[in-house]
């Protein structure tokens, strides 16, 4: 990952079933703790567009301690790959929640 204007990222996850899926891009925005968009081109074992869409991702502090995230995925172009990708974004998001849960839990 170069998380800079122009920068290339390329994240590749295996799911529990060993399917491999990969997403590359751009970084077209990055504003430290604030914003960051990027381009966003999937590949794997779900047959969905290759054309690039856009995801981007905004924070919000809403009081000390507390960040509301904003996550908006542009572009896309079909509904079986919104809906897809919706069903991702959801899944990543719950454990990322339930990643930040267990670890306030720890701290107290």
């Amino acid at each position: 990952m170069d998380a800079q204007p122009g920068g290339r990222y390329s994240i590749v996850v295996v799911d529990p079933n060993g399917n491999v899926h990969t997403t590359t891009g751009e970084y077209l925005e990055v504003v430290p703790g604030r914003r960051l968009a990027k381009t966003w081109t999937y590949e794997g074992p779900f047959d969905l567009d290759k054309t690039p869409t856009v995801v981007t991702v905004e924070f919000r502090e809403v009081r000390p301690g507390v960040t509301e995230l904003t996550l908006t995925h542009a572009q896309i172009r079909d509904d079986e790959s919104r809906e897809g990708a919706g069903a991702g974004w959801v899944l990543c998001l719950n454990q990322l929640a339930a990643l930040f849960n267990s670890g306030s839990k720890e701290r107290t």
